[in-house]
């Protein structure tokens, strides 16, 4: 049985890499948060303190920081 409660963050500059992969794992029951940069994905993390994913998918080749 998947844990609804866990969140995986998809990082990625590709939008429809980002969005099939978020539909990818809502069809087995995880939900995912997407980010479509580097930059975006930590500053979330420093903003919102509860925001702790379970798993990190991150594309290693992005402008600016990556993977």
């Amino acid at each position: 049985m998947v844990n609804l409660n866990l969140i995986v963050a998809v990082v990625d500059d590709d939008e429809s890499v980002y969005r099939a992969i978020k539909r990818l794992l809502r069809s087995v029951g995880i939900k995912a948060e997407t980010f479509s940069s580097g930059e975006e994905f930590p500053g979330t993390l420093s903003s919102t303190a509860s925001y702790r994913p379970a798993c990190v998918i991150l594309d290693f080749q992005m402008p600016g920081i990556n993977g």
